[in-house]
């Protein structure tokens, strides 16, 4: 069912339902119904039930509904400033740019710095919704609306796509994919965080930990302090029923010498050279990472050269440029958090990848300059373009992060 845009009639109906549903912690049963679609994971295996994704859809009158409650739970959140998924106006750009900054500034001081990488197994599925109505308490959320969620998580069920005679309960985890499920979700670790925040190693006060929804990146600058910390975050976790994935833990030391893998109580975390975290690799020294990202953007300018190349002869030059430009783009906004790591040399070799397959679009030789490029076919410079858009994140993360943010503040 689609909702008109013009549907002033049923504003009055709909408002009361909503504020009957409110009044009595119930909702219809079609508010509790959910229909999974499975979607399969990038670059994965469409053989490997694990590599695809449940998203549920729900009723569109339950989603304005959503909608309605959702200012409900967003004004009891205490925004952890270490927390950048789920947030207004926050984004991967900035947790880029914070990690960037820290790995820079230590490698100027010949400081090392010890990271660990953790990703929670199927964090959205396995929220306890007990600990969920727990935290949803603490956090100062209105009682009604607390009973209200309650009744819904309790009763809903789920109908598969490709089998819609099958129901299954709910009996734990929040709906992928619905409007509710972020906040919610936010909510149940906030608590966690707030411990990691909050605990102090004696000696080892030099812990610290960026995230990004369920992705968490712990750093320290002794190997000792980040082993007490996994530690104790994976208890922490395990306490509301939530675990990492140990398959997907990463150690690496940056700027360090140290050849051992990490040991925790119970199990051990292997060493490796390079992280992925966030669309960004993260390696074990300054030059290296330098030029992992200076490839990394290379590789995408090439696929969004790659994309239009096929149908350039439907196109007049002035059209592929501006096609180039918006689908480089994606580059330019990746590499935006990163600026604080490269130097004239990178960006060097950034613009002059960006303009060799600018040209091939364009028919044009080799020799071509530059600048022909950006004042006749109006090619945008992307050195000038990422300096621009760093200068815009730098102004909004002033803007949305404390001044001296926490991550920062440990490591100087």
């Amino acid at each position: 069912m689609h909702m008109p845009i013009e549907c002033t009639p049923l504003i009055s109906h709909f408002q009361l339902l909503f504020q009957m549903c409110l009044c009595t912690s119930y909702v219809p049963e079609s508010f509790l119904c959910g229909t999974v679609l499975s979607i399969l994971k990038r670059r994965n295996s469409p053989t490997d039930c694990s590599c695809y994704r449940p998203i549920t859809v729900s009723c569109n009158i339950s989603k304005v509904f959503e909608y309605i409650l959702l200012p409900f739970l967003t004004s009891n959140i205490i925004e952890d400033e270490n927390q950048f998924g789920f947030r207004s106006g926050v984004g991967c750009q900035h947790a880029h740019k914070i990690l960037s900054s820290l790995l820079a500034d230590n490698s100027s001081k010949g400081n090392g710095l010890y990271i660990c990488a953790l990703d929670l197994s199927k964090a959205f599925d396995s929220v306890v919704h007990s600990q969920l109505i727990f935290s949803l308490y603490n956090s100062g959320v209105n009682l009604s609306v607390i009973m209200l969620l309650r009744f819904w998580y309790s009763n809903s069920f789920l109908q598969l796509g490709s089998a819609p005679d099958t129901i299954i309960r709910m009996r734990r985890g929040v709906r992928q994919g619905g409007v509710l499920s972020p906040t919610l979700f936010k909510i149940c670790i906030s608590s966690v965080l707030a411990k990691i925040s909050g605990t102090y190693l004696p000696g080892l006060a030099d812990v610290s930990y960026l995230a990004y929804a369920d992705d968490l990146l712990l750093i320290s600058r002794s190997k000792r302090g980040l082993s007490q910390m996994v530690s104790i975050v994976s208890d922490a976790f395990s306490d509301i029923g939530l675990s990492f994935n140990i398959d997907k833990y990463e150690f690496l030391p940056y700027n360090c010498t140290t050849a051992t893998p990490l040991h925790c109580n119970n199990f051990t975390i292997p060493l490796v050279d390079c992280i992925r975290w966030l669309g960004i690799s993260i390696t074990n020294n300054l030059s290296s990472l330098r030029q992992r990202t200076v490839c990394d953007i290379s590789k995408k300018i090439q696929i969004g050269y790659a994309k239009i190349v096929a149908n350039r002869g439907k196109y007049n030059r002035r059209a592929l440029a501006k096609l180039y430009s918006t689908f480089c783009d994606h580059s330019v906004l990746y590499a935006s958090g990163l600026f604080p790591l490269l130097n004239n040399g990178n960006l060097k070799r950034i613009r002059i990848n960006y303009f060799k397959f600018c040209k091939f679009l364009l028919y044009l030789p080799p020799w071509t300059k530059n600048r022909t490029l950006v004042k006749k076919f109006s090619v945008p410079d992307i050195t000038l373009k990422l300096e621009i858009l760093h200068r815009q994140l730098s102004s909004t993360a002033s803007a949305r992060l404390s001044p001296h943010h926490r991550l920062i503040r440990f490591f100087r």
